[in-house]
């Protein structure tokens, strides 16, 4: 039984209907447009194909290809510029005019490339016709108006373009006008009639639609009434199963935790393997850089060896000088005895020449040995500072990796704790979840009486 409406249930209804109403137009005109647009283009087409069939054979066919063009030309802008309008604004109000507009002009070449031919007439009564596809008045109130207007003009002024024809009476016009008015009366019931039943489907849909809304309130306020014991039983148990579904997500996660701990707790026992590795690399560079120091050591005694090798140097070059003085003292003396110091004389030449010779390479020797104890000093001074500065580095080096190593020792015993610390909490939580399942279980027990009074109920939800 149909229920009172209040004002103000009556005010909400007047409004959902006319929503409905709305959504209903914008259908209809979006789909009317769309109709239209193929309608143009094809009639778009036929005029080109009359105006190289048909109208070479009336009374215009003297015009030759200028028909051909009128078509081509005045047929793609009356169905272009709708066309364009129903892309960029479909179902917009102002589509209708337009398309009315386009039509009645259609209406008008066709005739004319027909030579007036009264079959072509008829076209203005389909047009009409397809006008009240939009159930408006309005557009049938332009489309019969333009009509009229365009059988007054060629019929008075241009009788042979609607008429084929130019000896025929002066209100001949009238006539046609006359069946356009009937039509157009016709029309204008059918589209008011057509409107008042929209307006009418639109308030009933809206009346069922606020009458389930109020049903299904209902429905539900009882459901909430019988059903509120029964809700916190189920309530229970989906927070039970949220829990347990919790638990299971952080055993999941700490399972997760303890693998990653014991893949950081390798890694970390290989790091330190590498690092004590490289502490005992560190120690042998040590050892060898003071090998290296006890070499540069060596260096500074050969130094000393080869001065002492120079003060000998020294010694054979006054030995050298005191040699050649003896030999010229002998030169002198042989002289003064004549012809029995000649033989005297030439060996004191030769010992001259030998002390000279010798002279010579203790000096080039002396030279050299010189240069060698420069060069060697050098040598010495500059790897014994490198050496040292270098040794330096490695200490300094052994001691960082020291303390690296022993961090790495403090980082392993603490991920063996985090190791074992999360063993004992992902058993703890398997522990936690049994328990809840249990508990889950043992309450699904009493909640499937309740379950069933529910589901028993819901027919009757789908029934309202």
């Amino acid at each position: 039984m149909k229920n009172e409406l209040s004002h103000q249930d009556s005010q909400r209804v007047a409004m959902m209907a006319k929503e409905l109403l709305s959504s209903d137009n914008e259908k209809l005109a979006i789909s009317t447009d769309r109709f239209f647009s193929f309608l143009l283009v094809g009639q778009w087409l036929l005029a080109v194909i009359l105006s190289y069939t048909l109208t070479p054979k009336t009374y215009l066919g003297a015009g030759g290809q200028s028909f051909v063009w009128m078509a081509m030309l005045a047929g793609g802008i009356f169905a272009g510029i709708p066309f364009l309008f129903h892309i960029l604004k479909p179902g917009a109000g102002v589509n209708r005019f337009i398309n009315v507009i386009a039509q009645s002009l259609f209406s008008i070449l066709l005739i004319h490339l027909s030579g007036g031919r009264i079959e072509a007439h008829f076209h203005v009564f389909a047009s009409l016709v397809l006008f009240s596809f939009y159930a408006d008045r309005r557009v049938i109130f332009l489309g019969t108006g333009l009509a009229i207007l365009d059988h007054f003009v060629r019929g008075v002024w241009f009788p042979e373009s609607i008429f084929g024809a130019a000896d025929v009476t002066g209100f001949r016009w009238v006539e046609h006008v006359g069946w356009l008015a009937f039509a157009s009366i016709i029309l204008f019931v059918s589209c008011s009639r057509a409107r008042f039943q929209m307006i009418n489907a639109a308030f009933a849909r809206a009346e069922y639609f606020f009458q389930r809304e109020i049903m299904e309130g209902q429905s539900e306020k009882s459901n909430r009434a019988s059903d509120k014991d029964t809700n916190i039983g189920h309530n229970f148990k989906e927070h039970l199963e949220n829990i347990s579904a919790a638990l299971s997500e952080i055993a999941g996660m700490v399972e997760a935790n303890v693998r990653s701990a014991e893949n950081v707790n390798s890694v970390a026992g290989e790091v330190h393997g590498v690092s004590e590795s490289t502490r005992h690399v560190m120690e042998e560079l040590t050892s060898a850089m003071q090998n290296i120091l006890e070499s540069n050591e060596r260096i500074e005694k050969l130094v000393k060896i080869i001065e002492q090798v120079a003060e000998k140097t020294e010694v054979i070059d006054d030995i050298v000088f005191k040699t050649q003085l003896l030999s010229f003292n002998a030169s002198v003396e042989a002289e003064r005895a004549g012809e029995h110091g000649r033989g005297f004389a030439v060996v004191a030449q030769e010992v001259g020449n030998l002390a000279q010779m010798s002279g010579v390479a203790a000096t080039e020797i002396a030279s050299i040995v010189k240069n060698s104890i420069r060069e060697a000093e050098q040598v010495a001074s500059e790897n014994k500072s490198r050496v040292e500065k270098g040794g330096d580095l490695v200490t300094q080096t052994r001691d960082k990796t020291s303390g690296v190593l022993n961090r790495i020792t403090e980082i392993l015993h603490a991920t063996d704790q985090i190791v074992a610390a999360s063993k004992e909490q992902s058993q703890g939580i398997s522990e936690i979840t049994k328990s809840v399942n249990m508990l889950s279980q043992s309450h699904s027990e009493s909640g499937d009486s309740d379950f069933s009074i529910k589901h028993s109920s819901s027919p009757f939800l789908k029934v309202s």
